[in-house]
């Protein structure tokens, strides 16, 4: 019996362990935006504390001849991982408590947490958890020398369940928060088990800290993290310690969150209080995987610069159009103001962003109600739209692409060489296709340099030499197969267009023909070269 015990907590410790390591990697990503480096750091730091602890418990076993103070240092092991994983839960909001407190001035973007702060405090969470982690495997081998085999093995497969079942949770729609608990759970499951062996319960001292952490974390994670998204989308500052008491209860009289969580994303829709009576919605904004989309002082100007630019430097209306994304559906709205245009076929990822578009009051009244009401020349999919590419045999005037800009390694194969090679493909010989991209930018000058260099470069390698951008507060980039010297025409603008809109038709070529080091474009085989 206890044999059995040992082989299945040698299970749950790979799997408690990989399971929380895999969220924090995934923690570290979303808050920098850097996912490559969060990933490949993540990796290297659990290694090591698992290597280092591993060495370190190796040579304690070797003087350690009390069987009971080896399940002794295996208990304190399994709760100060238990620990590690239920500080999670608080650790992104208390980085940016931190931030809203010292950082009194805007020294950096509102959207942008500083990555010092961020490293200096996932470095040590990290390799603390590789290290107690690589403490258990040792003492497990040493308490059951006749079936090491398999409690590698089993020790290796859990490892194997943390990352699908990761995956499959999260396509399920499961939040990050409710795996928390339930990899918590686990943990003190584990410890339940590894007491009944030492048949001592007075060892349920061990259980307090991550107890007690478990306690205070479902009584005031909705409030915190509430708090924390809503500080991060609007900028929010405390001026001094005092305030911060008052954070969660100002910021909920200040705005309201509506969050949703998909198999692909996390959408998060921000309502502030009307600023005037007259105006009735206040404000909403859209943020994608804390990313800002629109709100609704910027949605015109980025919504009808898009439609309106790309008519205006196409010298015509296209007639047969497809869009890729833009799933709230008021891209398609401005399109089919045109009564030009003859079809419209929306290929987007996320099912959840069209039902949520359909029925939120304000974002159904932004996109005229297109996505419920039956226009014959509306057509949607569900789709990836690479896979869509590839299976689709259809050519059109024109194609609007709005997706997240590539700041990790899955969207960066949406500005792919490959990708812009299937565009072309689908492209009709006049015919044009628009993207956004961040052309201009203060905020991480140099970083943007360096994407707008790759993507040139890409463009350039997919056959398309010539390409146009514009818009100095919502910045796009038109290409077509044509080498055409492309100018907006001002004189045959929409009446009714905006005035936002039209600040924003200004070319940006001296951005485009701007000198830049490097070779690199992204590819779906190669990354960036």
């Amino acid at each position: 019996m206890k044999n059995i015990f040992v082989i299945i907590i040698a299970t749950l410790t790979s799997f408690t362990s990989l399971f929380y390591y895999l969220m924090i990697s995934g923690q570290l990503s979303e808050l920098t935006g850097e996912e490559t480096i969060a990933q490949s750091l993540s990796l290297g730091l659990y290694l090591t504390g698992m290597a280092l602890g591993s060495g370190l418990c190796d040579k304690m076993l070797s003087i350690m001849y009390d069987r009971n103070h080896k399940w002794k240092l295996l208990i304190q092991a399994e709760m100060f991982v238990a620990t590690i994983g239920s500080s999670l839960f608080l650790i992104g909001p208390l980085c940016l408590a931190f931030y809203l407190v010292y950082v009194n001035q805007y020294l950096f973007s509102p959207y942008d947490i500083p990555l010092p702060l961020i490293f200096q405090i996932y470095v040590p969470m990290i390799f603390g958890l590789g290290f107690f982690s690589g403490i258990q495997l040792p003492i497990l081998l040493h308490l059951n020398h006749e079936e090491e085999s398999q409690i590698l093995f089993l020790n290796y497969l859990g490892a194997l369940f943390a990352g699908v079942l990761l995956n499959v949770f999260l396509a399920m729609g499961q939040s990050t928060q409710e795996l928390l608990i339930f990899v918590l759970l686990l943990n003190f499951f584990t410890l339940f088990l590894l007491m009944i062996l030492q048949r001592k319960f007075a060892l349920s001292k061990y259980f307090t800290m991550p107890l007690l952490s478990l306690l205070l974390i479902l009584n005031w994670l909705p409030k915190i993290e509430k708090a924390e998204l809503l500080s991060y989308y609007l900028g929010f500052k405390i001026q001094s310690l005092k305030q911060l008491g008052d954070w969660s209860r100002v910021l909920g009289q200040y705005a309201n969150l509506e969050r949703h969580v998909s198999p692909y994303q996390k959408i998060d829709i921000v309502t502030e209080p009307p600023q005037i009576e007259s105006y009735f919605h206040g404000n909403v904004s859209l943020f994608l995987n804390r990313k800002p989309q629109f709100d609704l002082y910027s949605h015109k100007t980025y919504h009808q610069s898009m439609v309106a630019g790309s008519i205006n430097l196409n010298n015509q209306i296209p007639k047969k159009i497809l869009v890729l994304g833009a799933g709230d559906g008021i891209l398609a709205h401005e399109l089919l103001k045109h009564k030009e245009v003859e079809s419209i076929l929306m290929v987007e990822l996320d099912p959840a962003m069209i039902e949520i578009s359909r029925r939120h009051r304000v974002l159904s009244s932004l996109n005229g109600g297109v996505l419920e009401l039956e226009d014959p020349r509306l057509k949607i999919v569900i789709n990836d739209a690479i896979s869509f590419l590839r299976t689709d045999k259809e050519k059109y005037d024109g194609i609007y692409i709005d997706f997240p800009y590539p700041y990790s390694n899955e969207l960066k194969k949406l500005y792919s060489l490959e990708f812009y090679q299937m565009i072309s493909a689908h492209t009709n010989k006049d015919g044009f296709f628009i993207f956004d991209f961040p052309l201009e930018s203060e905020i991480q000058e140099s970083r943007h340099n360096k994407m707008t260099g790759c993507l040139l470069n890409t463009l350039k390698k997919a056959g398309f030499a010539h390409p146009f951008g514009f818009g100095p507060y919502s910045s796009f980039v038109f290409v077509s197969k044509s080498d055409i010297q492309r100018s907006f025409n001002y004189s045959t603008l929409p009446e009714k267009l905006d005035l936002s809109s039209s600040l924003n038709l200004v070319s940006l070529e001296h951005v485009l023909k701007r000198e830049r080091k490097g070779n690199c474009y992204y590819s779906l085989f190669y990354g960036r070269d």
